[in-house]
């Protein structure tokens, strides 16, 4: 009887050590969760700041173009008819 005894205190020991460690995972487990979400968060805002940055690129890279003369103006110049076209299309079908 004095050995159930003994192995059950070993058992409870046992279960209060494992409960213990689930509570100290659970709470690691939310930390790391909620640093996902800022690293996830600090990405996105990263992720529109490149694309502004590259919208500006291109505008200046078309501001240089038509500066600049020669055959890379023409180039550009093309570049931007044929957007105004597709432009002007596209604001004629949503007129329609």
């Amino acid at each position: 009887m004095k050995d159930i005894k003994v192995r059950l205190k070993k058992l409870e020991s046992l279960l209060n050590a494992l409960i213990t460690e689930h509570q100290l995972l659970r709470k690691e487990n939310q930390k790391l969760r909620e640093e996902l979400a800022q690293w996830q968060e600090a990405d996105a805002f990263k992720e529109k700041e490149l694309q502004k940055l590259r919208g500006e690129l291109n505008n200046a890279k078309l501001a240089q173009g038509l500066q600049s003369g020669g055959e890379d103006a023409e180039l550009t110049k093309a570049k931007l008819g044929s957007l105004m076209r597709e432009i002007d299309r596209c604001i004629a079908s949503l007129n329609e």
